[in-house]
């Protein structure tokens, strides 16, 4: 699979997952989070392009895809303001959730 794909189908897969914030009433700025979360899957596509190798085992992907999620989830997390910020614990989670899915379908193809 090629670098370029890679990103897009990373981009494609946590844009489809960040997608459900449009039905959540109270946030203000729905398109910039789906905006966010699109080049996230980006880089989090790019990061397990070039660590796994071709051929290598699903759960490998899938252990790298937790590991670039949780980060970059982290990143997102503490930048919103981390515990004090009421409602947000659940980009953790969802972080892990989608790069794990991200890299475990990246490293099946």
């Amino acid at each position: 699979m090629s670098l370029i794909s890679a990103i897009l189908l990373a981009a494609a897969i946590h844009a489809v997952m960040a997608s459900p914030i449009f039905w959540v009433k109270e946030e203000p700025y729905k398109l910039q989070v789906l905006l966010a979360s699109t080049l996230r899957g980006g880089l989090v596509g790019l990061l397990i392009a070039f660590t796994i190798q071709p051929g290598s085992a699903w759960w490998s992907g899938l252990g790298y895809g937790v590991l670039y999620g949780l980060l970059t989830g982290l990143v997102v997390w503490l930048a919103s303001g981390g515990w004090a910020s009421k409602g947000k614990p659940f980009i953790l989670i969802s972080s892990v959730v989608t790069g794990g899915i991200t890299g475990a379908i990246l490293a099946l193809l």
